[in-house]
């Protein structure tokens, strides 16, 4: 049986002696009203002012409204009315800064906003290369921090330096910093960042398919020499973490067998007591496993490196009894002067701490920076004979050492390293001083029974000559530095007596901010001489 319809009346009673038709009409007029007030008067009521439009050019600019950070440009904000100071901010570039009567809009000013709309020309505060040289010195910060992550994002350094260089009409110098980053491109964000970098100096639109990666680096005329290598290299870097060392690309690359070693000699040259070995020309394979950092940093692409010269290099790192006749001579760099050249940003405050614990001795000197050991060397260079005219005198740099390390077959030793002391006992003194040998207990039990060059692992680590850049192995010692030699640390070599033997070869590489001085880290020199044998 189906559902009865029903009808029912709603009859509307009056209110207050006012009819239905009347009161109605009443609250839809009042409710009209209401919205037209919430739509046109309450928000100026609320909070007056205007859109405010404020673009730059550079790009990415800070913008602070009355002090207070708002935000990049280009930027679109609301600003409350009143007279408000403007800054705009670029590194790089003269801040812009001004004085905006902001005005409101007392109807409709959330529909028809009054909009104040500026665009900044900032004026470069530096010259263009040196805008380029600080962005590549801060990448190559990145490079050593590690990966990023969202509660650590890494900034898009090239990019934004791009953007300010193509504002100064200066593509070259963006060209120059894109070959000179490579060396410290080591994961996915640095990778993304300057794929981005490249797709604004050529024009490219991002996202950018991979497969496109060639031919966009074919536009850029400062890559032309680097070949097929890079676009690949990009595209396992946008990879798994692993993709590299085990990619077909890596392992095409590796070189076929060692090359024969050439024979070094000791006791070839003596400057003020130190002796030095000379290492002849030859090639050998530079790089290899390095137990002491992240996988994501290991692209060290075991490669044949040729060192075309002969050069000499200390046979033990500078001793206590040599870095005491350097300060002798160099009243700033005693450590009385330490407070002097921690304002320098020279040392730290670690700088020759030990300095007075003992008499100068066969000791490696310690606790000192990379600037102190590169003064010694400028000191020595001005001791050498009228013989020695011409020659060089300095840190040895990377390959140069691990050369030396490599003739000497350094693998073979013992070295001195924390294995074989007990910790409970185990001082810098006894670790770096032996009754029974003159120089340092690293080679104590070679085969040898005179090394050619003593404490090439362990001892002390040892402060080279050059930046340190993780990806160095795969781009080369010889690649191109346009905007001259910058970097965030110097490269130290050998490993030290806190270390494990295990951890450390001739290929291990690490760093140091040039300004430490600590104690497991000291020096040895070459000797460059000006004729090519």
């Amino acid at each position: 049986m189906g559902l009865q319809e029903r009808q029912s009346r709603v009859t509307l009673q009056s209110i207050a002696g006012i009819a239905p038709p009347i009161y109605t009409l009443l609250l839809a007029t009042l409710l009209l009203v209401a919205l037209f007030f919430a739509i046109l008067l309450l928000p100026s009521l609320i909070g007056n002012g205007s859109r405010v439009i404020i673009e730059s050019s550079p790009p990415r600019a800070a913008v602070f409204i009355d002090r207070e950070y708002m935000g990049h440009t280009p930027l679109t904000i609301f600003v409350l009315q009143g007279r408000r100071s403007i800054e705009v901010v670029r590194r790089g570039f003269a801040p812009h800064k001004e004085h905006l009567d902001i005005q409101g809009r007392l109807i409709g000013r959330l529909l028809f906003p009054r909009k104040v709309h500026r665009t900044v020309q900032l004026a470069p505060e530096v010259a263009p290369p040196l805008i380029a040289q600080e962005a590549l010195q801060e990448f190559a910060q990145w490079a050593l921090i590690g990966k990023s992550d969202e509660s650590y994002p890494r900034p898009p350094i090239l990019l934004d330096v791009a953007h300010d260089l193509l504002a100064l009409e200066s593509p070259q110098l963006i060209d120059a910093l894109l070959l000179q980053s490579l060396p410290s491109l080591v994961d996915r964000a640095a990778t993304t960042d300057w794929i981005a970098a490249a797709a604004l100096r050529t024009g490219n639109e991002l996202p950018l398919p991979s497969h496109q990666l060639g031919q966009m680096v074919a536009q850029i005329p400062a890559l032309s020499a680097i070949g097929s290598r890079l676009p690949e290299y990009l595209r396992l870097l946008l990879t798994e973490d692993s993709a590299l060392s085990e990619s077909a690309w890596y392992r095409q690359q590796l070189p076929p067998a060692e090359p024969p070693r050439s024979q070094p000699t000791a006791n070839e040259l003596t400057v003020t007591g130190i002796q030095f070995a000379r290492m002849p020309p030859g090639t050998f394979i530079m790089g290899g496993e390095n137990r002491l950092i992240p996988h994501f940093l290991k692209p060290y692409l075991p490669h044949l490196h040729t060192i075309a010269d002969s050069f000499y290099i200390s046979r033990t790192e500078i001793t206590r009894q040599q870095f005491a006749q350097f300060l002798d001579a160099q009243a700033r760099w005693r450590p009385t002067n330490r407070r002097q050249l921690i304002s320098e940003g020279v040392v730290d405050e670690y700088y020759l701490s030990d300095w007075g614990e003992q008499p100068p001795d066969q000791q490696p000197a310690r606790y000192l920076s990379w600037y102190a050991a590169h003064a010694f060397c400028e000191w020595l260079q001005s001791l050498l004979p009228a013989s020695l005219e011409g020659s060089q005198l300095r840190l040895p740099r990377e390959d140069e050492w691990e050369y030396a390390a490599w003739l000497v077959q350094a693998d073979s030793y013992r070295g001195v390293f924390q294995d074989f002391y007990n910790l409970e006992f185990r001082t810098p003194q006894r670790v770096s001083q032996s009754e029974s040998h003159r120089y340092y207990p690293g080679n104590a039990g070679n085969e040898a029974p005179t090394p050619i060059l003593y404490d090439m692992l362990g001892n002390v680590w040892e402060w080279m000559d050059n930046w340190y850049h993780p990806a160095q192995y795969i781009w080369g010692w010889e690649h191109p530095q346009p905007l001259g030699s910058i970097g965030a640390h110097k490269s130290v070599r050998g490993g030290s007596w806190i270390n494990s033997r295990a951890l450390v070869n001739r290929s291990t590489r690490a760093h140091q901010s040039p300004e430490s001085s600590t104690a497991y880290l000291g020096f040895r020199v070459v000797l460059i001489p000006p004729l090519r044998e």
